[in-house]
């Protein structure tokens, strides 16, 4: 049993023991976080330096670039606007190239002027003119139109019909072109097709009309050719692809005569529609490219510098001087310095060339910086490929973890083992001084009693023998109380020691529950006390140390004696069960409270002190039936309600025992 006291002297000492761990290991917490974070800090300030000067080559080999781009720009200044069209777009490495002409007029074939005027022949094209769209004779006009292509020798490109004042307007050569074509239009409408093939073949093939222009400026040449391969009934014929690449090359030819920018995209657009597989149109992208800028971009480029433009994607660049801005769509530019700018390579990181952009829920990465004065708004960012870079820092963070946590488990481990030595210190220092205290309690009281009763009998103050003899009786019973107390004491100090031997043998139930009976038969005989038995016939033997399991069920009939009021009733029972042989003690007595039940078995507890006082007893005896019990292989259990009674149970294998002792 222990007190309120003995617990709390204990206190102290555990918080001496848990000072000495909490502290240490705060300290090695401490230190190890604020290593952790220095490597850390290290490592990425090592990785910033060396990425820093990754990001500075990159940088260089940017400006480099672009530097090489604009002096591209300033080539072929003698050229044709044309003619320059195609070097720069070939060669500066952009999309598209707009070329602007003096005053930053941008350049556009439609505006070359038409053929010089030449009335001869307007009052015969007129006539042709009538037949074909007022009296409808498309033979007739036809003619009209192939007299009029032999005579001026000229040739048509013009689409539709034309006036007598637009026919004025053009040479001779470009009349007979524009004749040649009226005649096809007429012979095609007349389904004459066959020889409108033929004309058409006359006109593209007649290198006088190469340069023939209709009113508006426009070659009419090409047009033809075109049509005479829309016109062409067999398409995957070689003579199909042969007619399609002299008029692929004569698109894709920018010296004189000079076509139109509009007409040159138009023919090159249809073209790609009809054209055979193979067949490639290399500037058709940059002539799309530079008509969609057209249109929605007034005004010019900044020189020098890489800017968005109003297309969705486009960026540009102007020379120097202003007259050329090249074009760029963002994903050709970023693949071109893929290769050259971005091929730095970083141990666990990436180099990324970044335009202008919100950052708004992005990433954010290792290190930024400016791309140069190029591309203002430009950015180069870092960013890392998982944790690669910090593995060191990684390396020596798990180093550090580990060291701090071995070292605060050593702490642990050894406060532990401090902890339980002095606890069992201290559990036996509580033993020896529970045990003292008891067994001095415990043994005064009937060695007074003793004494008292042999003083009065020495003394002689006794009435009569009868009384002597009541005497007599009395002191023989506190002797065998401090018999029991002495036996329960030296029991407990084997238990102690674990020197305590159990010689087994067969026992015979019904002997043991008799022997039991006999040594509490008088103590049972006062009035108002009732014990019963009960065993069942033929039970198996035990194999146990008779002696022990008859204190076992002593111990247990003291306990039911002892916490029964005067009108006792008290039960033992033993039958066979599952493999068991069950030894019950039931009594009628002030029960154990349901908190009180798992302790009963503890050493030196009592439930109530006041009533352990006034019936004797020390907290032994259900330790030491625990303790039996165990050492025969059973167990021992309890079900008590307050005011009710109690009923405890053993159970014990039939047959069978371990051996203790030592």
């Amino acid at each position: 049993m222990t007190g309120p006291g003995r617990a709390a002297s204990a206190w102290p000492v555990l918080l001496v023991l848990l000072a000495a761990v909490l502290v240490p290991s705060a300290c090695v917490a401490w230190f190890m976080s604020e290593a952790m974070g220095n490597e850390a800090l290290a490592v990425r300030q090592r990785l910033r330096d060396v990425y820093s000067q990754k990001v500075a080559a990159a940088r260089r080999a940017l400006a480099w670039d672009c530097e090489r781009r604009l002096n591209r720009l300033t080539e072929g200044q003698h050229l044709p606007a044309g003619q320059r069209f195609v070097l720069l777009a070939r060669e500066s490495g952009a999309d598209s190239i707009v070329v602007r002409e003096g005053g930053g007029r941008v350049e556009d074939a439609s505006d070359a002027a038409p053929g010089s005027a030449d009335a001869a022949g307007g009052r015969d094209w007129g006539s042709a003119e009538e037949l074909e769209l007022e009296v409808g004779d498309l033979d007739l006009a036809a003619r009209a139109y192939a007299g009029l292509a032999d005579r001026v020798g000229g040739e048509a490109g013009w689409a539709g019909p034309l006036t007598t004042q637009a026919v004025e307007a053009v040479d001779g050569v470009d009349r007979r072109a524009l004749a040649l074509q009226a005649q096809a239009r007429c012979l095609l409408r007349a389904s004459r097709r066959e020889e409108a093939l033929r004309v058409l073949a006359e006109l593209v093939t007649d290198e006088l009309l190469a340069g023939a222009i209709d009113p508006l400026g426009r070659l009419i040449v090409p047009a033809a050719q075109l049509l005479r391969l829309q016109l062409q009934p067999d398409r995957d014929g070689p003579a199909f692809e042969q007619m399609a690449r002299q008029l692929r090359d004569r698109l894709e030819d920018y010296r004189e005569p000079r076509m139109p920018a509009g007409q040159r995209l138009f023919l090159l657009e249809s073209l790609d529609e009809i054209a055979p597989p193979g067949l490639a149109l290399a500037t058709l992208a940059a002539e799309r490219l530079a008509a969609a800028y057209l249109a929605v971009e007034q005004s010019a480029a900044q020189p020098g510098v890489l800017t968005a433009t109003r297309l969705a994607g486009v960026w540009q660049m102007a020379s120097e001087d202003g007259s050329v801005t090249s074009l760029y769509r963002i994903e050709s530019l970023l693949s071109q310095w893929q290769d050259l700018v971005l091929r730095q390579e970083i141990a666990g990181a990436r180099l990324l060339l970044m335009p202008p952009r919100d950052r708004a829920g992005q990433p954010e990465p290792f290190l930024v910086s400016a791309a140069g004065e190029h591309l203002p708004g430009w950015t180069f960012e870092v960013q890392l490929a998982g944790q690669e870079p910090l593995t060191v820092a990684a390396g020596r963070k798990a180093l550090y973890l580990w060291t701090g946590g071995a070292g605060i488990a050593l702490i642990a481990v050894l406060a532990v083992a401090l902890a339980t030595l002095v606890g069992r210190q201290i559990r036996l220092t509580r033993l020896k001084n529970d045990l003292i205290a008891t067994v001095s309690h415990e043994l005064k009281t009937p060695l007074a009693s003793m004494r008292m009763l042999v003083d009065t009998l020495l003394e002689g103050r006794t009435r009569d023998q009868q009384q002597v003899r009541e005497y007599l009786q009395l002191i023989a019973k506190e002797n065998q109380r401090l018999s029991r107390l002495i036996d329960n004491f030296l029991t407990f100090s084997r238990m102690e020691r674990n020197k305590r031997a159990f010689h087994f043998a067969m026992c015979s139930i019904q002997d043991i529950v008799t022997d039991t009976i006999d040594a509490v038969r008088d103590r049972f005989a006062a009035p108002g006390c009732r014990l019963e038995v009960e065993v069942a016939g033929d039970l198996p033997g035990v194999l146990a140390d008779r002696d022990a399991l008859v204190t076992v069920l002593l111990n247990l009939l003291d306990n039911a004696h002892k916490y029964t009021a005067d009108a006792k009733c008290v039960r033992v029972c033993a039958w066979a069960e599952s493999g068991q042989i069950v030894l019950e003690v039931t009594d009628n007595g002030i029960g154990i409270p349901r908190r009180a039940q798992g302790r009963i078995f503890d050493r030196f507890f009592q439930v109530d002190q006041s009533l352990s006082r006034k019936a004797g007893g020390c907290g032994l005896g259900l330790s030491i039936v625990q303790f039996i019990v165990a050492a025969h292989g059973g167990t021992v259990s309890v079900s008590s309600e307050v005011d009710k009674g109690s009923r405890f149970a053993v159970r014990l294998p039939h047959g069978q025992g371990t051996s203790h002792g030592g």
